[in-house]
């Protein structure tokens, strides 16, 4: 993944310094400690809540199988499943309210429904 300017492979520790290095010279600031491991964790939530599949995310991930994903983002699936429910519930409350601002009733038939 990273190297020295010989061409030789950086020690995981190393490439863990020059990065926090890195994140000190652009000045960003995060609540816990901003690791290389941590941007792995959020590019798994992203493909998460994009809605890509566990064994998917698990490939992508390098696991060796899909329940070590689940393992540690089962959670995150379950976050994603309840916010699609939701967001289905939210559009179809909205197009049934836009169909009805789109054709309002005639005045005289408000009145014949109000009698």
């Amino acid at each position: 993944m990273f190297c020295t300017s010989s061409g030789r492979p950086y020690c995981h520790s190393h490439a863990g310094v020059a990065f926090r290095r890195a994140v000190e010279r652009a000045g960003l600031q995060t609540q816990g400690r901003l690791s290389l491991h941590s941007l792995r964790h959020s590019y798994a939530s992203m493909l998460i809540a994009a809605g890509l599949n566990v064994v998917f995310v698990s490939r992508q991930l390098g696991h060796a199988n899909a329940n070590v994903t689940l393992g540690t983002y089962a959670h995150l699936y379950a976050q994603a499943d309840h916010a699609h429910t939701a967001r289905a519930a939210l559009q179809a409350s909205y197009q049934t309210l836009s169909e009805r601002t789109r054709h309002p009733l005639k005045r005289a038939d408000r009145w014949k429904q109000l009698w």
